[in-house]
């Protein structure tokens, strides 16, 4: 019964990317919840002990926090391409600050080829609202 569960759970995405990482691979899936309403997945699975054993993390990001989380994570994303170190940070910032989106989703979609394999290409498309 548990093993159904997760079975479903991996295939109601309608749209989804993979990335490997040495011995972890990333997923990003699109998907949708009983009411309808869209959210974000973002998954790490590694092989975790001999025994084959898969360990997963998972983190939920809905519609309605969708634009604050990108903004952040790209925000974070483009410090570390650039190679910011803790000496030039600046304080953690509050997520309401003023909208950055079109300069954050450039620093992200630059820094986008860092975080994948050399040989996969990874292409943003931002949603209008975003």
């Amino acid at each position: 019964m548990q093993k159904e569960k997760e079975n479903e759970s991996k295939t109601d995405a309608y749209y989804t990317r993979r990335i490997k990482a040495g011995q972890r691979f990333y997923y990003i899936d699109a998907k949708k919840d009983s009411k309808g309403n869209d959210y974000l997945v973002l998954t790490e699975s590694k092989s975790s002990d001999p025994n084959g054993k898969i360990e997963r993390h998972r983190i939920f990001v809905y519609r309605e926090d969708l634009q604050k989380f990108m903004e952040a994570l790209a925000d974070v994303a483009s410090r570390i391409a650039a190679g910011a170190d803790d000496a030039d940070t600046e304080p953690v910032a509050d997520a309401g600050e003023p909208d950055l989106s079109e300069t954050l989703k450039q620093g992200l979609a630059e820094t986008s080829s860092l975080l994948t394999e050399e040989d996969e290409s990874l292409t943003i498309q931002w949603p209008e609202d975003i």
